[in-house]
């Protein structure tokens, strides 16, 4: 399993935790939608940019998006 992936299913935990669909993040990020199910399916490498914005939206750190320690 490489990093995209494991970070795509970060997401979609964190996505899970705040009960919300996919459709309501992308237009939270104005993201097209396919982009967004791309990083959950970790089929499209996240942005530093968007993993802030992400963070934000799915009420998270980077950090635990990343699953880093600090």
């Amino acid at each position: 399993m490489n990093f995209d992936h494991k970070l795509g299913i970060r997401i979609t935990e964190a996505r899970y935790k705040i009960n919300r669909m996919p459709e309501e993040v992308a237009r939270m990020l104005d993201v097209p939608l396919a982009r967004y199910i791309a990083w959950e399916n970790g089929v499209r490498p996240v942005k530093v940019n968007e993993l802030v914005l992400l963070a934000m939206v799915l009420e998270t750190t980077p950090n635990e998006l990343l699953d880093w320690e600090g």
